[in-house]
């Protein structure tokens, strides 16, 4: 935290200073931690089975739910680095009679995440206090951390000035859903469904307003729109200035589904975790609306085709791998479909349905799997004859292919 105290003193000829003195979070050089386990382990509930876990007073678990994690979290006086290592420690013998562990590391693993809070800097401290010593598993007892802060400069974004004024203050508000990407078409009986008194409109003021169903950006320095964006429509009728029964708008709209071009140049369809639907606003007003307009055709094509990517996806939000977890209530935004725990092997050929399919070509699949268990656990995926095989190492984990 930043503490500022300022002291006004004003002389006899009438001038007034101001003395400014200033604290800042200082960040210490090293601190001493010490660890009371518990000298067996506890069994803790894994949905319909049973888990046993190390414990130590203050630990904290992360995705690896049978080992907890000393945590600790250091003021930063302003945007920077810590270098963390432990340069003493006492260790002892880890009791782990009778289960089943995951502990390769020859040392304890620490690293620093860095946190922001109300303009306030934050560094935690996260070590990871088991590790494999001599062939045999042990866990620190006491150890200091060592800390080396070094400022660095705080990289700076602009989102553009702010809207101050939503286009939803003034005019009649409408609101709809959509749940597909794609070219929608509203009637007027549509419109009379929402309320809308179609006899008495001047179609050329109807204002589509909507930004789609895509996810907004996790990173909160990303770019992106505050207000509703104006979409540009087509009305069939519009010109006569009445919207009459057979009269009806069309417009693009992308559903909270949206087909996507990742990382890897290959199209695949996000699936929002939020929603399954995205809405749009219809505005009555004073303004005419934004409408698509003509565009003059090109005399010849300088790339022809006969082909086309389509992708699909299926997908069922059912299961949160942290709610297995009786520690834990689920979080987060990962979450899987069917379950593989009687029915062990499931056909998902009627998901999909690609017409015209050209046969010769290549066909990408991503198939994402998660495993939470307490031994190792495989998974398989057949497609066309072709196998696709993996397994996990008995903790929670996912596999994508």
């Amino acid at each position: 935290m930043i503490f500022a105290m300022f002291i006004a003193r004003v002389f006899s000829f009438l001038l007034a200073f101001t003395v400014v003195t200033a604290s800042f979070a200082q960040v210490p050089t090293s601190f001493m931690v010490d660890l009371e386990w518990d000298e067996a382990p506890l069994t803790v509930s894994l949905g319909e089975a049973e888990q046993q876990i190390f414990h130590f007073d203050g630990g904290i678990y992360l995705m690896d739910t049978q080992v907890p994690y000393f945590s600790k979290r250091i003021a930063l006086p302003s945007h920077g680095t810590i270098e963390a290592s432990i340069v003493a420690q006492k260790s002892s013998s880890l009791n782990t009679t009778g289960m089943q562990v995951d502990i390769k590391n020859s040392q304890p693993i620490i690293r620093v995440e860095y946190e922001t809070e109300r303009h306030q800097f934050f560094a935690r401290v996260i070590v990871r206090p088991v590790f494999v010593s001599g062939g045999a598993y042990a866990k620190l007892d006491q150890f200091r951390v060592q800390l080396n802060f070094t400022q660095t400069p705080q990289a700076t974004t602009s989102r553009g000035t702010p809207t101050k004024i939503s286009k939803l203050s003034d005019g009649d508000i409408y609101k709809f859903s959509i749940s597909q990407n794609g070219v929608h078409k509203i009637s007027a009986s549509f419109l009379k469904e929402l309320g809308i008194d179609v006899a008495n409109i001047n179609p050329k003021n109807i204002q589509l307003l909507g930004n789609g169903g895509r996810r907004l950006p996790e990173i909160i320095a990303t770019d992106r729109i505050d207000d509703l964006a104006e979409n540009a429509i087509f009305i069939s009728g519009e010109s006569d200035g009445s919207f009459d029964d057979e009269d009806f708008i069309l417009f693009y709209a992308t559903g909270p589904k949206p087909v996507v071009k990742a990382s890897d140049n290959l199209y695949r369809i996000d699936n929002s975790p939020y929603t399954e639907k995205a809405y749009y606003f219809i505005k009555l007003g004073n303004t005419q609306g934004q409408r698509i307009q003509n565009q003059t055709s090109l005399a010849s094509a300088s790339y022809t085709t006969n082909s086309f990517l389509d992708c699909q996806r299926y997908e069922l939000d059912k299961v949160n791998l942290l709610d297995l977890n009786a520690s834990s209530e689920g979080g987060g935004n990962e979450w899987f479909g069917e379950l593989f725990k009687v029915d062990k092997v499931k056909s998902f050929s009627d998901k999909f349905n690609f017409l015209n399919v050209i046969k010769d070509k290549e066909a990408t699949i991503n198939i994402r799997f998660g495993s939470y268990s307490k031994t190792q656990t495989s998974m398989s995926a057949t497609v066309e004859g072709k196998m696709m095989q993996t397994s996990f190492d008995g903790k929670p984990g996912t596999w994508d292919n």
